[in-house]
């Protein structure tokens, strides 16, 4: 899909066409799935929120209506697609000497958008990450 040259109403529509497709999938096809379905969406590599303020945070339709997309923008679409699906999901800021960004972390064993387009097991990026916060649906129910 071409993010860049898809309205805003449009973006939400295939949002929730993607989040009915993989409601009744299970937990590892939704995560593959969703990784690849935000993996085309132009991103910025400086960060458009300030995470350590989820109050702070935009809601996903003001993410799709507007062009602030980084690292952390597509994980907060990821955990709501996750959230809005009935998944368990929690985003976690990571440090992974680099740099912080969020992520989301599905059963506490799969991550997404640690690498764009892909999922991670957890234990295989434990050694190269730090988590410096998680936050749950019950820290994150303004932002809905």
């Amino acid at each position: 899909m071409e993010w860049n040259n898809t309205s805003p109403d449009e973006r939400i529509r295939l949002w929730k066409n993607f989040r009915s497709s993989i409601r009744e999938t299970s937990e590892i096809e939704q995560a593959t799935a969703t990784a690849m379905f935000f993996f085309q969406v132009p991103i910025q590599y400086k960060p458009t929120i300030d995470f350590y303020t989820p109050s702070s945070w935009p809601t996903p339709w003001e993410i799709l209506y507007g062009d602030n997309w980084c690292k952390n923008t597509i994980s907060i679409l990821m955990y709501h697609t996750f959230e809005m699906i009935g998944t368990p999901v929690e985003l976690v800021l990571i440090d992974d000497t680099n740099d912080r960004y969020l992520v989301p972390r599905l059963n506490t064993q799969i991550v997404l958008n640690y690498e764009l387009g892909k999922i991670s097991k957890i234990h295989d990026i434990v050694p190269e990450i730090r988590i410096i916060e998680v936050h749950t649906s019950n820290t994150l129910k303004n932002i809905k």
